[in-house]
């Protein structure tokens, strides 16, 4: 599938944690001391550097944490303590967290206060989990692993008892995971990643209300509720109308609903236009039609959308394209020099004027806007700094003499390329060593 893609550059700040949960099961875990830095929101790193000399411990180790927040720290049911943790996967307010002894899910509805909603314990190294839809594959790869997850592990070499492969359980009762299916390999699963089938995708319509109509967001969902088996919400995550109505418009700053429904905050009043911008989000395909036979006739513009919608056709697809593919890849490959940013700047004038010759597609008008903040990105001190950087470590440019010529502020041409030195080719093969004499 063809993207529109924007090359950023991130600034990652980190942060360390030295302690594990720390408390008994069930109880809400107090660590030792945490030390902190001056500002939360602080780009320099502390000094001196809080990790230094932190008191170790089992269940009250000192913790050192910076530009993060600690909002709650919870111990691990009795059966998982003390047991090596490896994933997490996330679907709504769910957190899903992989462990030896099995899977622990967290609602995390209230980031103060998660809490166990299920505990299944089934164990096999290193249990790492992935969430789809009502589906979770949990890997599993050490000789202990059961079939049927009991604990006493498994004694013999060969054993049709064991498990070396994928788990796969139906999960659309969170509280109540059913073990339907598992994948044998030849040497187990440590971890795994899911691809999703191309066919299985978004698809839906794209809306607006009727000029002159408003609605509430839950008067729209309460209509839609009774129909809901007939809707398809595609890869739409969630277990209520409104937090699927969430997942399928990121675009729309909802809140979570920790008790379920539409939240208070979150009931919208939807127009046509806000501040002369109109109003569009997304609906399952069909939504419209059964809205407007139940009486609730708001809807104004409907559009079919799926992930191919502004897309060009192969025919449509110009050199200009092609080019500006390749070097997102390029970018991607330590590629952030100067070279690139030349030849990005004859690219970024030629899908501006793409955009002008197609004023009317949508795609081309996106098209022109992501260059536009590619371009602003890769202007930004902050992006220089990482050219003279990748420049002086690749050795790209000749006039580099390890970091001491700013590379950034050297003028395209301002010097001429130094000969690089000529190295002797390696021998066809080693030298013999002189046999030596036996007797020494």
């Amino acid at each position: 599938m063809r993207r529109l893609s924007l090359v950023a550059l991130a600034g990652v700040l980190a942060a360390c944690s030295s302690s594990s949960p720390v408390t008994t099961p069930g109880g809400s875990a107090s660590a030792g001391p945490i030390r902190t830095g001056p500002d939360l929101y602080a780009t320099t790193a502390p000094s001196p550097d809080p990790r230094v000399g932190l008191a170790p411990g089992l269940f009250d180790a000192e913790e050192a944490i910076w530009n993060l927040r600690k909002l709650s720290s919870n111990a691990p049911p009795e059966a998982f303590l003390g047991v090596t943790n490896s994933d997490l996967a996330f679907k709504g307010d769910y957190a899903f967290q992989g462990n030896y002894n099995g899977i622990i899910v967290w609602d995390l509805s209230n980031p103060a206060s998660p809490e166990v909603v299920m505990d299944y314990v089934c164990p096999a190294s290193q249990s790492d989990v992935s969430v789809y839809g009502d589906l979770m594959f949990v890997s599993g790869e050490g000789l202990g692993g059961r079939l049927d997850c009991g604990t006493e592990g498994v004694r013999e070499q060969v054993s049709s008892d064991r498990l070396r492969g994928i788990r796969i359980f139906n999960i659309a009762d969170i509280r109540n995971p059913e073990y339907i299916a598992n994948v044998q390999t030849c040497r187990g699963s440590h971890t795994h990643s899911l691809l999703v089938d191309p066919d299985d995708t978004f698809r839906g319509e794209l809306v607006r209300i009727r000029p002159g109509a408003t609605v509430t967001l839950s008067q729209i969902l309460t209509a839609l509720e009774p129909h809901e088996r007939r809707l398809d919400w595609g890869p739409a995550q969630g277990t209520t109308m409104y937090e699927k109505f969430r997942d399928m418009n990121p675009h729309i700053a909802l809140p979570l609903a920790p008790g379920g429904g539409v939240p208070a905050s979150g009931d919208l009043r939807l127009s046509a236009s806000a501040g002369n911008k109109p109003i569009r989000f997304f609906l399952p395909e069909g939504a419209a039609s059964v809205l407007r036979r139940v009486g609730l006739d708001v809807i104004g513009d409907v559009e079919t959308f799926d992930q191919r919608t502004y897309l060009l056709d192969e025919s449509e697809r110009t050199a200009t394209d092609r080019a500006y593919e390749q070097l997102v890849r390029d970018a991607g490959q330590f590629g952030f020099t100067r070279t690139t940013q030349r030849r990005f700047e004859q690219i970024y004038q030629q899908l501006q004027t793409l955009a002008e010759q197609h004023p009317d597609s949508r795609y081309r008008q996106t098209q022109a806007k992501v260059a536009r903040i590619h371009r602003s990105v890769w202007q930004t001190a902050g992006f220089r700094s990482l050219v003279a950087t990748t420049e002086t470590l690749l050795s790209v440019d000749p006039r580099v003499n390890m970091g001491r010529e700013p590379v950034a502020s050297a003028a395209p041409d301002s010097a001429p390329p130094r000969a690089r030195p000529t190295v002797d080719p390696l021998p066809a093969r080693p030298p013999r060593l002189p046999e030596r004499s036996a007797n020494r």
